[in-house]
């Protein structure tokens, strides 16, 4: 049961919600006709310099656009992305009146721009959603989050909406914070299914560290291990069959009732069960000193000789892509408890800011409307692979397929693997800019790569597939009622998140590294623990989140 009440909606956040509401009931508009302008029309662009795009001004995308839409976009301000942010505050700070028409990047905060429009330095885009935008609703059509969502998320307390989105959908990176890889050698060594509830797991790391599974004849076996830098995500996981962990720590009730995990007694069992690995010599204890670089030396130790059974990582990507032992890791799907249910923690993908229009923006209509152009299948598609029929084409009959293939997921497009991602090219974007990459496009890409019929090729082939399989079935885990994406708080709310709700968290994971070392008691300094969380201010920290909470969620 959560400890506080509900707080009601002000006037003033009702209004706010009512304007951001607005938005998502309006019809999409009619898709628009090449070109957009008659005669050619120029915009200036602020774009970030960065290690992947060689000229903005001559790269193949920008040359199709132009070619497509008549805009020409001339690059005045080309910044480093280190210091993108802080030059456009030095320009709005001398008055803006060097801004150029348009700022175009990726992962800019939403709400991080609403001082710049009150300002009068960028210009709020609520009429332009409501009647120009044509594609962006389109392409949410295959995302899990909806159109109306994405709006939601993409406006400020006051209403607005200063910026044009860029959204990349990865399911897997919706999973990947809390997620415990097995090493399957050892697994059928040992004649042992992958674990699917706590129990299972203790059972199959006590097999781990008693039954010499790298046959060295030494009980040198770490169980599990993870490293400082993925704290969070062992508390995800290890801590969710008990009481649902998520960012925050954010747990809404049945009745919208805001609570928070780490006051629950679910919270007091999965500490628990942590320190009972712990205690059991199950789980490596370095793991809350140990970074990323100490895990991956003792996981790819020099001799061969395999140490580490299970690791909680986003993935086996810290190993290197030619050592074996990467793809030799499996994934594990949410674990049950004894109640039998299983809920995986899952983090939905948010938009960012990708193009803002200034005030210097002569015609912001046609400026939005090549925004919501390049947030189509095509221009996304572009960004991210390239130029259709070249560097990628849609998928047809006889083409190769991927893991999804015989998992009910369609088969979209074939793409051309080769070195440029990541590297310096003069073909797309790279996602820098508005953009849109699906679910559709996310489970249906396929790539067009020789096989690989090396042992290193075959395995990870072969564990790739179950990888997907466990992806997908993460999806039937979801609890959404619990999933708490993102709370937008206004000035007040924010100014307790920050004096309360941070140094409370803080509070909270320090004692919760003491409570599973057994530097504090679980029965014996529980209710002090509580006691502590209610004196530095839990109750006010509450009202905050539950205010955003309510606001953000009226709709439902």
């Amino acid at each position: 049961m959560n400890r506080h009440s509900r707080t009601p909606i002000c006037a003033s956040v009702a209004l706010a919600l009512i304007l951001s509401l607005m938005l998502p009931a309006a019809l999409a508009a009619e898709e628009p006709s090449f070109p957009f302008a008659d005669e050619p029309v120029t915009f200036t662009a602020m774009v970030p310099q960065t290690s992947v795009i060689e000229d903005w001004a001559t790269n193949e995308m920008t040359l199709y656009i132009e070619s497509k839409t008549n805009i020409h976009l001339e690059f005045t301000h080309i910044v480093t992305d280190n210091d993108f942010m802080n030059k456009l505050n030095m320009m709005i700070a001398a008055g803006g009146d060097d801004l150029p028409d348009l700022i175009i990047n990726s992962g800019m905060d939403p709400q991080d721009l609403q001082p710049w429009g009150e300002a009068g330095m960028i210009l709020a885009l609520n009429e332009y959603y409501e009647k120009d935008a044509c594609y962006l609703e389109k392409s949410f059509e295959t995302c899990t989050m909806s159109y109306a969502d994405c709006l939601k998320y993409m406006t400020c307390y006051n209403g607005e909406i200063y910026a044009l989105p860029s959204y990349g959908e990865s399911t897997n990176n919706q999973f990947s914070q809390s997620r415990i890889m097995i090493y399957k050698p050892w697994l059928d060594k040992l004649g042992l299914d992958s674990p699917t509830t706590v129990d299972e797991l203790v059972d199959v790391l006590r097999h781990f560290r008693d039954d010499d599974p790298n046959g060295n004849g030494i009980a040198d076996e770490i169980p599990l291990s993870s490293a400082k830098n993925r704290i969070s995500n062992v508390r995800k996981c290890l801590m969710t069959p008990f009481v649902y962990t998520q960012n925050g720590y954010y747990l809404p009730a049945e009745d919208g009732t805001m609570g928070f995990a780490f006051t629950e007694e679910g919270w007091r069992e999965g500490m628990r069960f942590v320190k009972r690995l712990i205690d059991e010599g199950l789980f490596d204890p370095a793991f809350l000193t140990q970074d990323i670089k100490q895990l991956t030396a003792t996981q790819c130790s020099a001799d061969g000789i395999e140490t580490v059974g299970a690791v909680v990582n986003i993935s086996t990507s810290n190993m290197s892509s030619s050592d074996i032992r990467r793809y030799e890791y499996v994934r594990l799907a949410a674990l049950a408890n004894t109640d039998g249910k299983r809920v995986a923690v899952w983090e939905p993908t948010m938009p960012s800011g990708g193009m803002l229009i200034t005030k210097n923006c002569k015609d912001p209509e046609l400026a939005f409307r090549l925004g919501d152009w390049l947030c189509s299948e095509e221009m996304s598609l572009y960004s991210r692979y390239g130029r259709e029929g070249v560097d990628y084409h849609y998928w047809q009959e006889g083409d190769p397929v991927n893991n999804y293939a015989g998992l009910g997921k369609e088969q979209v497009f074939v793409y051309n693997p080769r070195a440029s991602w990541g590297n310096l090219q003069n073909i797309y974007w790279a996602l820098k800019g508005p953009s849109c990459i699906t679910t559709r496009l996310f489970f249906g890409q396929v790539g067009a790569g020789k096989t690989d019929d090396s042992d290193l090729g075959r395995l990870k082939n072969a564990n790739g597939k179950i990888d997907s399989g466990v992806l997908l079935e993460s999806l039937d885990y979801i609890d959404e009622s619990k999933v708490v994406a993102k709370l937008i708080f206004n000035e007040e709310e924010q100014q307790v998140v920050t004096d309360v709700g941070m140094p409370i968290a803080s509070y909270a994971e320090e004692c919760w590294a003491r409570f599973i070392t057994g530097d504090m008691d679980l029965d014996s300094d529980w209710g002090g623990y509580l006691a502590e969380l209610d004196r530095m201010g839990l109750e006010q920290y509450v009202e905050a989140v539950q205010s955003a909470y309510d606001r953000m969620n009226a709709d439902k």
